[in-house]
């Protein structure tokens, strides 16, 4: 009889085990750790980027040097390219840039010089404290400390400076003589506008302009052939050929077709973030300036967005994919069944041990497709909710239920 009873106990036991266990297995995650999360409501689409852009063509047939990179900011009244009538040695107008990039590099160090010493009152106490730094340097045998502190006593008396003027000038010296032996016939380019130097010229420029694109409809932007930006290369250029073009800086603007569900968020004024595929890496800050208003069957409308901030690469670009970042969420990703409501107040329960803990929380989006929500701790709250905490989930309220 005392084994029957034990028999039932273990037979009890087993069957315990089998049903917790086909219930654990089979039932949902009850809790996941908290993380913040990054979350982004984008649109995206082929875009035109447009600005205000002067041309500027060759006067006659021969050979271009010119003496701005691409994407070097230039002045007004700036002497940017030249055309040499003829054909010239091109290895004589590569040596040429690079006496006109040493020059530049010259002269900027002058320019820091005169700033750094232009207190004459304090350059003594300068060089003084520069000599102690040498005394202690020799103490340590660093011996290559002890040369930067020299050449910075050398800037602080001016020797420095004389040496780079004088430098300078042999430099301007060559490169006289180096002109002279290209050709006595040129024709020099001269900047109009300030702004960024590009030779990425496309035959847009006068057709996409901050005045024509303000009434574009999606019609008017499917007819836009995608842009071929012409890459130069060979220096030979022929009478009335565009060669070069300076990009107004302060605004440029860029146009998309987007869906009119997305166009009914991107409303006039709104500030947004946008990035480019061509330009990994890179985001931002525009204003959305115009949507267009389309027929009732028209299912998108063309946004156009204006930004004056500097983006290095996009004064060259003129088409490409890009992204709208309409909203950006941070904060805790949960399904919406783990939301509860007390007192009226939202929140998620956190565990702590074997028992539960609310915690009010904002809900900052909704997502209706994933059947999630991002959350976040609510300022002040009494129990607030924190990275590594265990959110309870609970189970999915089935459609049958």
């Amino acid at each position: 009889m005392k084994k029957h009873g034990v028999l039932i106990i273990l037979l009890v036991t087993f069957s315990a085990i089998l049903f917790y266990g086909y219930r654990y297995v089979n039932s949902p995650i009850k809790t996941k750790t908290a993380r913040l999360e990054q979350l982004e409501e984008i649109v995206s689409g082929d875009a035109f980027v447009i600005r205000n852009e002067v041309v500027y063509n060759a006067e006659t047939s021969g050979t271009l040097y010119n003496y701005i990179t691409d994407g070097a900011r230039v002045a007004k009244n700036m002497l940017i390219s030249t055309v040499y009538r003829g054909s010239v040695d091109e290895e004589l107008v590569r040596e040429l840039n690079n006496i006109d990039i040493k020059i530049e590099k010259l002269k900027r160090r002058i320019e820091q010089n005169e700033t750094f010493t232009k207190d004459n009152s304090s350059t003594e106490n300068k060089i003084e404290n520069v000599k102690n730094d040498i005394i202690t340097a020799a103490l340590d045998n660093n011996i290559s400390k002890i040369s930067e502190y020299k050449n910075t006593i050398n800037y602080l008396s001016g020797g420095m400076e004389n040496s780079s003027v004088n430098e300078v000038n042999e430099l301007e010296a060559q490169k006289n003589r180096m002109e002279a032996q290209l050709s006595s016939e040129k024709t020099d380019i001269y900047s109009t506008i300030s702004g960024v130097f590009s030779q990425s010229v496309d035959g847009y420029e006068s057709i996409l302009t901050p005045e024509t694109i303000m009434q574009y409809r999606v019609g008017d932007f499917a007819q836009i052939a995608a842009a071929e930006t012409r890459q130069r290369v060979s220096n030979a250029v022929n009478a009335g050929e565009a060669v070069c073009k300076v990009v107004d800086n302060h605004n440029w603007y860029v146009m998309t077709v987007v869906p009119q569900d997305k166009a009914q968020i991107l409303k006039e004024k709104k500030n947004v973030l946008i990035r480019f595929d061509d330009l990994p890496g890179d985001e931002v800050a525009a204003e959305v300036v115009y949507v267009s208003e389309e027929e009732a069957d028209e299912t998108n409308s063309v946004v156009i967005l204006k930004s004056d901030r500097y983006l290095e690469g996009v004064y060259s670009m003129r088409s490409g994919m890009m992204e709208i970042i309409i909203n950006r969420y941070v904060g805790y990703e949960v399904p919406v069944y783990a939301v509860r409501t007390q007192d009226g107040k939202n929140g998620v329960m956190k565990a702590i041990g074997n028992s539960e803990v609310f915690c009010e929380c904002d809900i900052i989006y909704r997502n209706e497709e994933k059947g999630t929500v991002i959350v976040y701790p609510v300022a002040g709250a009494a129990k607030g909710l924190e990275i590594g905490d265990s959110i309870v989930l609970g189970e999915k309220v089935s459609e049958k239920e």
